[in-house]
């Protein structure tokens, strides 16, 4: 360890050679290479972090570069978690970097939260959040979790370790499930809420200054800030998803929450068709409610909304596919 690269934060009141140190030994583990981790990536590896593995099973799109600014236009079509690990290894030989090309789900999440000392929640959807925050309970880690849209968001510490569980902000997940595809944000705000995700991290795993214990709700409209201290009494029913490939999909019936002229144009093989929009809470359609179900949309945001609608309307065998129909 080059203590001359870090001497600048070792200068921190309460930080030091100790906390560079833990910063040196810890393993995190960074889920979404998007606008969050764009944002945070960088300080991550600047700071020393000594091992960062990065998943993420998007490839870089010109849609992102105005908030994704880790990536340029010569990164377009590569995979987003090479491209950043890449990166980072250039930018820090001191630390390990790996590239996950992956998605996480209810099937992986433990797994890999077994692994590491942090994760870094950076995604854009609400099965992946539910995922880490049970898998972070259960291996008793923290889970440091972002999300935005427009010109706002909110930043939290959750899971184990004496944290709050994300059930405690949001007990089950809204029907009207959106990202930023879908609702927009400003570049701005990714980097900002991307920046404090990586200060809180720094600040835990140095042991340097109290971590957050409310989380704090940003409007960057007009830099109106509220902390909401959680309430740890809650009941929640709701499970998140497996996340399968075709090869995996064995007898599960595959679904297409597509609208009908988009099905009608290019499907999967044998995929049965119900619209997100004509799936209600207490839908039950021609499908048996006790069959395997796999869904599927264009990108993922309409199948992870139907799979809750199906959810709470009493399916219980639901998975998400891991491509979907671009």
């Amino acid at each position: 360890m080059n203590l001359n690269r870090y001497d600048r934060q070792m200068r921190v009141t309460g930080f030091g050679v100790q906390g560079q140190a833990k910063l040196n030994h810890a393993r995190i583990l960074v889920v979404g290479a998007g606008g969050l981790g764009a944002a945070c990536l960088p300080y991550l590896a600047g700071a020393g972090v000594g091992h960062i593995s990065i998943m993420d099973a998007d490839i870089v799109e010109l849609s992102n570069l105005h908030r994704q600014t880790l990536y340029n236009e010569d990164d377009i079509g590569a995979y987003k978690a090479e491209v950043a690990a890449q990166k980072l290894s250039l930018q820090n030989k001191d630390i390990s970097v790996e590239a996950m090309k992956a998605k996480l789900g209810a099937h992986n999440a433990l797994e890999l939260a077994n692994k590491f000392d942090l994760i870094l929640d950076c995604t854009d959807n609400y099965n992946a959040k539910y995922a880490i925050n049970d898998a972070c309970i259960a291996a008793d880690i923290p889970m440091v979790s972002a999300s935005i849209e427009g010109m706002s968001g909110y930043l939290g510490v959750f899971g184990g370790q004496g944290y709050p569980s994300y059930r405690a902000l949001f007990n089950e997940p809204a029907l009207n499930a959106l990202n930023c595809a879908d609702s927009g944000v400003l570049g701005t705000v990714a980097g900002v809420f991307g920046l404090m995700q990586a200060h809180e991290v720094i600040k835990h795993l140095a042991g340097v200054a109290e971590v957050i214990d409310k989380v704090i709700m940003l409007d960057l409209y007009d830099f109106t800030m509220r902390k909401i201290k959680l309430n740890t009494e809650f009941e929640s029913q709701f499970k998140p998803f497996d996340i399968v490939g075709l090869a995996d999909k064995g007898t599960a019936q595959l679904l297409d929450v597509r609208e009908r002229d988009e099905f009608e144009a290019e499907h999967h093989q044998d995929a049965a068709h119900w619209s997100l929009s004509a799936i209600s809470q207490s839908a039950v359609g021609d499908l048996d409610i006790s069959q395997s179900l796999i869904l599927y949309c264009a990108k993922g945001a309409r199948a992870e909304s139907a799979a809750i609608r199906l959810q709470r309307a009493g399916y219980k065998n639901l998975a998400l596919l891991s491509t979907g129909m671009g």
